[in-house]
């Protein structure tokens, strides 16, 4: 099964559970933008974009069932009801992707990362690192960000927003969700508007 397809049966478990799955789309639309760019600037350069978009799409899935823990429950909504097209190894990839996007982070003490191999659990963490910053860029659910630009210099990756509203909410959200990405990347992450028609 194509990755389309594979993203479509993720959006259909999303669907179920959520009523308006427009944030979710703008995290996805973000996160996979990220990686893309990511990539050109040297950064990830192997990283598939499937399990990122599959676990931006369901992250938010637990709320459904309580808004406090709702990343525990978006990971067991994935587990329990699976994915079309995704082996066992994914589906428990995108289940910690989701779980991870808020509060822990992974390591060895999370029972379900540990049972992934050494490069699945680098997927989780290149995943949670990227869906983060996504997440925050969407802090007040209006997909505000239309566009970003990345620019990485030296040890300093800057985000360069497009937008013709005001995203300093979504820039105080990246800002609270970053510090997992610079530890793992050892860069540090920056935020800032950008015109396009300057």
């Amino acid at each position: 099964m194509g990755t389309k397809r594979r993203l479509k049966e993720a959006a259909k478990l999303r669907d179920r559970f959520e009523k308006n799955g427009r944030h979710s789309d703008q995290v996805r639309r973000l996160a996979k933008s990220i990686l893309k760019k990511l990539k050109k600037n040297g950064l990830f350069c192997d990283e598939k974009s499937v399990y990122l978009e599959a676990g931006a799409l369901l992250h938010d899935i637990g709320q459904s069932v309580s808004p406090r823990q709702h990343h525990k429950h978006s990971r067991d909504i994935i587990l329990r009801e699976g994915l079309g097209g995704f082996k066992k190894k994914e589906l428990l990839t995108i289940a910690c992707i989701a779980k991870f996007h808020r509060r822990e982070l992974p390591g060895r003490a999370d029972p379900d990362f540990k049972r992934l191999p050494a490069r699945w659990q680098q997927t989780v963490k290149i995943a949670t690192a990227i869906l983060r910053i996504a997440d925050g860029l969407d802090r007040s659910h209006g997909s505000n960000v239309q566009k970003i630009r990345i620019k990485l210099k030296k040890d300093i990756l800057t985000f360069y927003l497009v937008s013709q509203l005001d995203v300093l909410t979504e820039i105080w959200g990246a800002l609270r969700k970053k510090q997992y990405f610079e530890d793992l990347t050892g860069l540090q992450c920056r935020f800032q508007t950008f015109d396009e028609n300057l």
